[in-house]
């Protein structure tokens, strides 16, 4: 979702010491240019340092967006929801959390900050939403030079050292200090995750809760996790399709015709047509066997698309590579259209791959349909991209006392149970729950009450979390008659 013009209010920076919550909206902001199914939303730009080792350098716009409590007497710690990616802007969260958060609306601001690089927080992208570019969509990956002139374009506008995670985290507070909230409440999911985890650590006395969905801490590296997490993903779609009465006879032998799909691809790319919708004049495209795993992880992420991997990996080793390619586009212009990948690479090339190995890689990919090349690459590309030091314990577990929600899918491609698990343990007033079938993150009418019921009381201990075991795997998607001719393949 992509948020109206932001009216720019510069937001007054607070001073140092404790601010106490005044009632109606936080001070410094001016009604939004109408966000798409919001009408009571509230928006600023906060000036903050770009390196804040040097306050005589130069200042970068921080978006914000409050969503105001609905109550006359509102409590006075809100809900600020951070993004994943790393390079998703939280303002694209807007109009879901909306409906997600309705009921901690009723009582709590709900806020939105564009992390450095993102939204309109000096946006730091040049090689994704490129206009007329499909490639990337589907999975390609960007050539060593491009990433060169990716990093020499943002360079000249923005110190890229400077978009960390740590940063983000310091971000967060001087917004919660300028809005004057004493103690905030913390909704993060995949990266989001880390950032608050990141601000627990930073800022322990400013939190009263967190929420956090799909966990990705400072300690994981994701070259090194999601191969194995991938493969569990896909095998447990497998293994449920095998269970499945009419999933096994629609689609019989399926883990078998994937690897075959598989050699197929190592012998060299296939050609297909490119769907005509939104794409004129309509085009051929090779489809790797790497861009062809990268996307089937993608379809793994979402929940509800965990029933229709069957069909496309068995419409694909019919030839027919059609439905694959239209999902492969319709998650691609999603996906890539919101993230901002200067910020994208500077996590993972200062947080995640420095001191990774090429064979820690490679033994991680081993017997996994991902591609170890893909996950190698990435090193490659953060040759030459600047990086500033991290604190000295930031690949450390997080210690907090502040309760903590924290949820997981058993089926989860890239943020595995493990490694909510081990952040669990160094959290003292920590609730782990795992939802059986679900993926990344998963959004339904239970766990939104589960968070709002958590949030409210302010302790996770006690808290009822049997509506869990309402969420169950969707139904496979079938063939059908209805089916439409397919295009084919061609070598």
């Amino acid at each position: 979702m992509r948020l109206a013009r932001l009216l720019v209010a510069p937001i007054a920076i607070a001073g140092a010491g404790a601010f106490a919550a005044t009632p109606g909206p936080p001070p410094g902001l001016e009604p939004c240019a109408e966000p798409a199914g919001v009408r009571d939303a509230r928006c600023g730009v906060l000036p903050v340092p770009e390196n804040r080792a040097r306050r005589d350098g130069r200042t970068i716009p921080l978006r914000v967006l409050v969503l105001p409590a609905q109550a006359s007497d509102p409590e006075p710690d809100p809900v600020f929801i951070l993004a994943g990616g790393p390079g998703q802007a939280a303002s694209d969260l807007v109009s879901g959390t909306r409906v997600s958060h309705a009921r901690i609306l009723e009582r709590r601001d709900v806020v939105f900050v564009d992390q450095r690089g993102t939204g309109a927080s000096n946006p730091l992208r040049c090689l994704t939403g490129v206009p007329g570019s499909v490639e990337p969509w589907l999975g390609a990956a960007p050539r060593p030079r491009e990433i060169r002139r990716c990093r020499q374009r943002l360079a000249a506008r923005a110190d890229l050292a400077r978009y960390t995670t740590p940063v983000a985290a310091d971000d967060l507070d001087a917004v919660r200090s300028a809005l004057r909230y004493e103690r905030i409440n913390l909704d993060g999911g995949s990266y989001g995750t880390r950032v608050a985890l990141v601000y627990m650590r930073r800022h322990p006395e400013r939190v009263r809760s967190a929420v956090l969905r799909g966990v990705l801490p400072t300690g994981a590296h994701p070259p090194l996790v999601f191969p194995r997490a991938a493969q569990r993903a896909l095998d447990a779609v497998f293994d449920a399709c095998d269970a499945d009465v009419e999933c096994a006879a629609a689609y019989p032998a399926l883990r078998r015709r994937f690897g075959e799909l598989l050699e197929r691809f190592e012998r060299g790319p296939v050609t297909v047509e490119l769907p005509r919708r939104g794409l004129q004049p309509p085009r051929e495209l090779a489809l790797t066997g790497e861009a062809f795993v990268t996307q089937l992880h993608l379809m793994l992420y979402p929940t509800t698309l965990l029933g229709r991997i069957p069909y496309l990996l068995d419409q694909c080793h019919r030839g027919n590579y059609d439905p694959f390619v239209e999902l492969a586009l319709e998650l691609g212009r999603s996906i890539l259209d919101q993230i901002h990948d200067g910020v994208q690479f500077t996590v993972m090339c200062t947080e995640d791959l420095p001191g990774l190995r090429a064979r820690e890689i490679r033994r991680a990919a081993a017997g996994t349909f991902l591609a170890a090349a893909r996950l190698e690459r990435w090193k490659r590309y953060c040759r030459g991209w600047p990086r500033a030091p991290l604190p000295d314990d930031y690949h450390e577990p997080v210690r907090s006392a502040a309760p903590t929600l924290v949820i997981s899918g058993a089926r989860d491609p890239s943020t595995p149970p493990e490694l909510a698990a081990a952040v669990v343990r160094q959290l003292a007033g920590a609730r782990h729950v795992v939802l059986d079938h679900a993926a990344h993150i998963t959004h339904a009418e239970c766990l939104d009450e589960l968070v709002a019921r958590f949030i409210e009381r302010g302790v996770a201990e006690g808290l009822d979390a049997g509506c869990a075991e309402t969420i169950v795997a969707p139904r496979f998607l079938l063939p059908s008659a209805a089916d439409p001719p397919h295009r084919g393949e061609r070598r």
